[in-house]
This record gives C-alpha cells, structure tokens and sequence, in this order.
C-alpha cells in the first residue's frame, strides 16, 4: 500500500539546511551581546566552572571567548538557530566549532577544532536573557542582551 501526501506537490521543495539557516526569527532583533558565563560539570567536580564567557551575535552567527574547563582560552564560532515558543522563552540549537582543547583533554577534533552541537533554552524579557545549554556533560549558564 502506498500512502501519499495530496498537500505534497513534487513541485515543492523542502530544504532542511534551508529552513535551519534562516533566521527570520532575528529580522526584529539582529545584534547579541553575550556578558557572563559558568559551567557546571555533570561527570567531573574538579574543573573550571567560572568561565568568564563574552561573545557577540549578528542575526544568528556567532563569535564568543571563555576559559575552558582545563584553564586554557578558547573561541567559539557557531550559528545559533532559535525557535521562538512563546513571548517570553525560546528554543534552539547552536552548532560550531570551539578551539583551544589539547588532544588528551578531547581527542574530538579536527585541526584544533572540536565541533559543537548544543542545545539551548533562553528566558528573556526585554532584550534580556538567561540561557542554559548542555555540551556533553557541562551544563552552561550565560547573561545576555538582545538588541
């Protein structure tokens, strides 16, 4: 038996890496500042949890900078996609890639570079915003301002 979509003309196309890279949502709301951030390690107690995170967004993409859990500088370069679920919380899911891990402290790189899959969660009122994301075992916690 073949089940058929009579919404669904082969005319139409659907693109996932087109509907993921477009950031309608940031139309009213282009500029990000990323101010403050910590961790907190779900598997391991003794690593760096004050991460002294900042960073900036335009319209998605992304540039940020923190002390990684082994005390070492790391930069963040991601595009963060957000699916808006009411006035006030928003859902989303940043992908990229960080630097500044040794190859024994995460030996999931390429060039230096660790990719990056995290989802997000972000409370905010007026331009403000709390958000908490989960890389791995760390749970992260950062401020930030929407412009």
């Amino acid at each position: 038996m073949l089940l058929s979509n009579p919404s669904y003309s082969e005319t139409e196309s659907y693109s996932f890496f087109e509907d993921f890279i477009d950031n309608s949502y940031y139309d009213d709301k282009g500029l990000l500042v990323t101010y403050y951030g910590r961790t907190y390690h779900l598997g391991s107690r003794n690593r760096n949890e004050d991460n002294n995170i900042w960073g900036f967004g335009y319209k998605g993409f992304e540039a940020s900078t923190m002390i990684n859990s082994f005390y070492d500088r790391s930069y963040i370069f991601s595009y963060h996609k957000k699916w808006e679920w009411n006035s006030w919380l928003d859902f989303g899911l940043r992908v990229g890639g960080i630097t500044g891990y040794d190859k024994e402290d995460n030996p999931i790189q390429l060039f230096g570079i660790t990719p990056l899959l995290s989802p997000t969660m972000t409370v905010h009122y007026k331009g403000l915003g709390f958000e908490s994301s989960i890389q791995t075992d760390v749970l992260i916690f950062n401020l930030n301002y929407q412009f």
